[in-house]
């Protein structure tokens, strides 16, 4: 039987939203922040940050436990391999940090074992959490407050309808990419990083938006400029992969700007199973006379 995996919040998420780890979660904020940095400091390298993660559980009675809403609670598919920590080992580092005088020996062993995955010695206690990078809402399992208590995601405009639901592949991707930019880029480079990839569109929530890459996007004032200017409603999607923004950051300065909360993404996820199972061949092999299978 396939594990099911559920995530609670107090607000309403429409059937395959991508839920994506968020920038003012209690993760990265508040008066635990110091804590979670030591947690940080003792994360393996092979593990998702906590910062970086959608939290799930395979029991909807634990949400409230693992210091989730149970307002709503949702069925998800998570999209990448879940991690498992037990949440009993987290809090007990913590409670042992309030001591006095306290254990740093005991609270960092607490916190490597939370790592590690180590299930508490004591079976009432556990409290199994999975972290991943992103999920997708199959399904309201259970709603605990009136519907309309609800946040509510502002309504998408119903006029969207210049850009395509699907980008089926790499190519289109590329191309969708080098019709958003003023600048000469490299469709053929763009085309092996999304490799087996296609990109759905979808109405998200800025704030799941993490702009860790932006170094790597540096203002460029004349075309921030014109960015301000377009109209918020038809400003195009942006591209993001696993909730971190790849393609749009003069855009989502400007409605950030503008206090714009949701807009219109094309979210990239694996393409179905064809294009990997597609000969090597590319439209890059008859540009460069390479050839594709049997030359």
């Amino acid at each position: 039987m396939t594990q099911r995996f559920y995530h609670g919040s107090q607000k309403h998420f429409p059937n395959g939203l991508t839920l994506a780890p968020q920038p003012d979660g209690y993760v990265n904020g508040g008066d635990d922040a110091g804590f979670e940095q030591l947690v940080e400091s003792r994360r393996p390298a092979d593990k998702t940050s906590r910062s970086l993660s959608v939290f799930l559980v395979t029991d909807p009675d634990l949400i409230d436990a693992a210091g989730g809403y149970n307002d709503a609670v949702y069925v998800v598919n998570p999209q990448s391999t879940p991690e498992e920590s037990d949440l009993a080992w987290y809090s007990e580092a913590f409670c042992e940090m309030d001591k006095q005088p306290h254990s740093m020996d005991r609270v960092m062993e607490c916190i490597d074992k939370y790592w590690l995955g180590e299930p508490f010695p004591v079976v009432e206690r556990r409290c199994p959490e999975f972290r991943v990078t992103s999920a997708t809402v199959l399904e309201l399992a259970e709603l605990n407050v009136d519907f309309n208590d609800l946040e509510q995601p502002p309504a998408p405009p119903s006029d969207y309808s210049r850009w395509p639901d699907l980008l089926p592949d790499a190519q289109a991707i590329a191309e969708y990419i080098s019709s958003q930019t003023p600048y000469e880029i490299c469709e053929e480079q763009i085309e092996e990083q999304y490799f087996g990839s296609c990109a759905k569109l979808q109405w998200i929530t800025l704030s799941s938006i993490s702009l860790e890459n932006q170094d790597n996007h540096e203002i460029d004032p004349a075309r921030q400029a014109k960015c301000d200017k377009r109209s918020v409603r038809t400003m195009p999607p942006f591209l993001v992969e696993d909730g971190v923004m790849q393609d749009g950051h003069h855009r989502i300065r400007t409605l950030l700007s503008k206090g714009v909360t949701h807009h219109w993404a094309y979210v990239v996820e694996e393409a179905p199973e064809p294009e990997l199972a597609s000969p090597s061949s590319s439209r890059w092999d008859k540009l460069y006379d390479m050839g594709g299978p049997g030359r």
